[in-house]
């Protein structure tokens, strides 16, 4: 299942982020940044399943810079 909802949101992620390119549209940036918290949140989910924490601590910490991102993108831009 985690396979699933993790090519669904890269998908989304590489449309969104093509559409952004082509149309030098920045404001979906900051929904961007969401999905790739997002994707970088199930990526260290599998990590932590598999056994290697080190690798799952470093994704869940950039998810986490990711999700900052976002919130700051959305009120402060």
């Amino acid at each position: 299942m985690t396979k699933t909802i993790k090519s669904i949101v890269a998908v989304t992620l590489i449309i969104l982020s093509g559409y952004s390119l082509w149309t030098k549209n920045n404001d979906l940036s900051p929904y961007i940044v969401l999905l790739l918290g997002i994707l970088m949140t199930i990526l260290g989910v599998d990590e932590f399943q598999k056994g290697r924490k080190i690798a799952s601590y470093i994704t869940f910490a950039v998810a986490l810079f990711a999700f900052i991102v976002f919130v700051q993108g959305l009120f402060f831009i």
